[in-house]
C-alpha cells in the first residue's frame, strides 16, 4: 500500500515532467471505439507531441502493461488517431494525426 509520503513523491515526479492539467477533446472523450486506457494514451502522446513509447512510463501513469500498450498503439494507428513517423531501430516514434 502506498504511504502518503510515497504518494507525495509520485505527485512531485508527475508535476516535474507533465503539465498541471490536460484537456481531452470531446471527439476523443465521446468515441466509443476506444477504451479509457487508450484515451489516456492519446493524452500522454499529446503532451509529448511526438512519442517513442516508454512502457515503464505508460505502466506508471496509465496502469497498463507493455503488451496492452502495444495493442492500444496498434488500434489507435488502425483507427487513424496516430501514425508512425519513424522507426529508427530503437523503436517506433508516433505522432497524433489531428491537432487539439
Amino acid at each position: 500500500m502506498e504511504t502518503s509520503q510515497n504518494y507525495q513523491e509520485t505527485q512531485n515526479k508527475i508535476e516535474e515532467h507533465y503539465p498541471l492539467f490536460v484537456a481531452m477533446p470531446s471527439w476523443i472523450f465521446c468515441d466509443a471505439r476506444i477504451k479509457a486506457a487508450e484515451k489516456m494514451l492519446l493524452v500522454l502522446m499529446h503532451v509529448h507531441k511526438t512519442y517513442r513509447p516508454n512502457y515503464d512510463e505508460i505502466e506508471w501513469i496509465i496502469g497498463i502493461g507493455q503488451k496492452t500498450a502495444q495493442q492500444a498503439l496498434r488500434k489507435l494507428e488502425q483507427l487513424g488517431f496516430i501514425k508512425m513517423v519513424k522507426n529508427d531501430g530503437r523503436g517506433k516514434i508516433y505522432s497524433l494525426t489531428r491537432s487539439w
